[in-house]
Formats: structure tokens, sequence, C-alpha cells
């Protein structure tokens, strides 16, 4: 069991009493006690929080082998058991002298093989974070009972980073290296090269581990090829159009990823360069809105350049200074949020490429706007069926519908038409 201050249950086993010579430094009283070999074998270690109702795990089939065992020696060691619900852990190495103060800050020395790890079941990781994925994981560990140092690879299949998110079909890939300050209770990532497929990015910073984990990080990576990063973005919660897939193009991404592991908050720029929307035909989607600016779409979604500030928290992820070129189409321009429940809410405004057509000076007249000025939409929906339909509270509120400011207009007679109709459906007096 462990406590909020980080210590462990375990800490003042073989612990002694001090000796009361009036000396400080007056040597504690150690047993002269040794034991040639020991063995358990299918034993049970449960993990869970001190003072906590929270949910308790236990490591099963515990098998533990450890020689020539005393205060003052260094003792051989190997242990294996089952984790929860159905993986496997290892470690062998060297353990002590043993500290009798706090039999968890003896020095150590070890290798460790862990295969089909659930994050979620570990105990070390609140299931509320909506952090899961099976990770198999072979690397060292070395600590002088007052810095652990670990090195080593870690290998997540279906990972799942927020609670909104599914598991990635991408496998993700981490060598680390890092040091940890037992006494602060705070270490720091030295080494952090994230792989997927071809691509490697980089994560650095700082995390402690009170009574919950708060990490400060950072994520970087610069022109990723596009189909190594889609198979990441169920993880985040971010689902594509039914049946379209990211092809082509490249993305990077400059992160901070900040707070406890059950509340994190990322966020920071994203850019995507000419990439292809396969199977998703935006110019038809938006066709409410395109045929009124006289647009002719068609095919796949060929994407320019896509930029972004997002946010992603446990309640959504959050799109700022949205803006998004299509070839063949335009410009589209806005904000909005995909909610923990997948819903779109976002405002945008369209700036089409091709417009001229009588219908494009309806738009006009009715105050959707023009290629010049723009066409305000809505999207909603989900990601999977997002849903584009025109923003008329948009066009009221930039005070386009409505009697003609100037009677001389050729649109005069059309503008008060529409004008009239709309006001008098809005409650107002009804124009002759």
């Amino acid at each position: 069991m462990r406590a909020p201050s980080g210590k462990w249950n375990f800490s003042s086993l073989g612990a002694t009493t001090q000796s009361k010579a009036p000396s400080s430094s007056a040597p504690a009283n150690t047993p002269n006690i040794s034991v040639q070999k020991l063995n358990i074998s299918n034993g049970r270690i449960t993990i869970g929080r001190a003072h906590s109702y929270g949910k308790q795990y236990s490591y099963r089939s515990v098998d533990l082998t450890a020689r020539n065992i005393s205060y003052g020696s260094t003792i051989p060691f190997t242990l294996s058991a089952k984790t929860p619900p159905n993986g496997s852990l290892k470690i062998a190495g060297d353990a002590g002298p043993l500290n009798q103060n706090d039999m968890a800050a003896s020095p150590l020395t070890a290798h460790v093989t862990v295969k089909n790890l659930d994050l979620g079941s570990t105990g070390f990781i609140d299931p509320a974070s909506g952090i899961a994925g099976l990770l198999d994981y072979d690397g060292d560990v070395k600590s002088n009972g007052h810095v652990v140092h670990t090195d080593g690879t870690t290998k997540v299949a279906n990972l799942r980073l927020v609670k909104a998110g599914a598991p990635a079909p991408q496998p993700v890939t981490l060598n680390y290296a890092t040091d940890f300050d037992v006494d602060r209770q705070a270490g720091k990532l030295n080494k952090g090269d994230i792989h997927v497929g071809s691509s490697t990015a980089h994560l650095s910073g700082t995390y402690e581990t009170h009574s919950d984990t708060t990490v400060h990080m950072k994520l970087e990576g610069s022109n990723l090829p596009i189909q190594d990063i889609e198979g990441l973005l169920p993880a985040f919660g971010v689902t594509l159009p039914a049946g379209s897939s990211l092809q082509g193009g490249t993305a990077s991404a400059n992160l901070a990823i900040n707070g406890p592991v059950n509340q994190l908050v990322t966020s920071g720029p994203v850019d995507i360069a000419n990439a292809k929307l396969k199977g998703f035909d935006l110019g038809s989607q938006l066709s409410s809105v395109a045929k009124l600016a006289g647009v002719k779409t068609g095919g796949d979604t060929l994407i320019q350049t896509l930029s972004s500030q997002l946010q992603v928290a446990p309640e959504g992820i959050k799109a700022d200074n949205l803006n998004l070129v299509i070839a063949n189409l335009g410009s589209l321009t806005g904000a909005g949020t995909i909610g923990a429940n997948n819903q779109l809410n976002f405002k945008m405004l369209a700036k089409f490429a091709h417009s001229g057509n009588t219908i494009a000076g309806l738009a006009n007249a009715v105050g959707l706007g023009n290629a010049q000025e723009g066409v305000p939409f809505l999207v909603q929906g989900t990601g999977s069926r997002p849903v584009f339909i025109p923003d008329f509270g948009a066009a009221l509120a930039r005070g386009k519908i409505g009697l003609p400011s100037n009677p001389n207009d050729p649109n005069a007679q059309q503008q008060k038409g529409l004008g009239g109709l709309l006001n008098g459906i809005l409650g107002k007096k009804k124009s002759q």
C-alpha cells in the first residue's frame, strides 16, 4: 500500500531500534543474521493506495528466489509473477545492502521484462485517467536508494490516452531514459523517442508521483508521414468520417502535456500539409452551402494545408484558429469543439475558390456572403457523420439580412422581399 507521501507500507520491514548512545553517529543495532536461500512459491502481491477505498490489484503466481540474505550484503534474486489480468513480469538482479530505515530505498540493480501488461489494471495508473493499452517492456533499473535510473524500450498496443478515445490500431514504441529522485518523489525524462511506423517524435519533461502522478512534458514531431499518425487519432478521441482515410502528406506538432494523469491537458499547434482525405467528398457535404456560392466539387478531399491551436482535455477537444485550405474548393476558417461524446460544434467561414453565377448572387442577397466575404456555416453531428449547414444566425448577427441600405442597389427589390420575409418569420412588422 502506497501512502500519499510516496511511502510504501513495506518500507519499515526489518527496521531496528537505534542505539541510545549520546553520539548522533551511533550505528544502528543491526541483527547478526543471514539466510543462505529463500524461496516463495505461488505467492500473491496486492497493490493499492493506503487510506483509500479504491480498487486493489493482485499480482498472482509470485515466485521469488533470493540468496545470501543479510543486512550487510548484496542479495542476488529472481522474481516472476502474473500481472492482472493476463500479463507476466520477470525481474532478475541484485538488491542491498538493505536499508533498515526504509526498505524501499535499498540499492537495486535489475533487468525487468514485462509482457502483455494491462495499463488500466496495474494499480499504479488511475483508471479514471482513461489511459489504457497492453504494454511490453524490456529495460534496466539501477538505484542507489536515493536516485532510481531506468532505461529501456516500451511497446504499447491498443493505446488509449483519453476516456473518450478508442484503442489505436497503430502500436507505439518508446525508447526512454529517466532519473527519479526518491526523496522528492520527482523525476526527469532524459530521453523519450516515440516511434510510430517509420516516424519518430520526441518527448521530454518532468513528473511527480505524490498522491497523484503529475506530468509537465513537451511532445515534438516535424514532417511526420500522415499514414503513421492516422492510426493514433482514435487514442486522442478523434474519429474520421465513416469510410474515409488519411493518405499522403505530413504532420507537425509542438504540444505541451500538463496536469495529473487523470486530468491531462495537451495543447499546442498542429499543422498538416498536402494530405488526402480519401473516401470523403467535402464539396458534396457542403452542398447546402457551396451551391449558394456556385461551387461544384467532386472526388476526395485534397488538403493543401490545415493548421490549428488544439487543446485535448477530458471534456473533449477544442480547436482554435482553424485554417483549412482545400484544393478546388477554397479556404475554411473558424473554431469549435469535439465533445467527449464525439459531438461536433464548429462555427466556420468558407471562402470558395469559384463563384459568380446567379445562385452566388442569391447567396449575397440573403446575407450568406460571397466569395470575397465568405459564407458562414456550422459543422454538427459526429466525427464519423458530420453535418454541414448554413449559419443564418451568423448572417443575422452580421446585419446582412434585412432591408437594403442602398435603395439604388440593383438587388434592392430582391433584398427587400427576402428581408421582409425573414422579418415576418421573426415576428417583426411585415414589409409592404
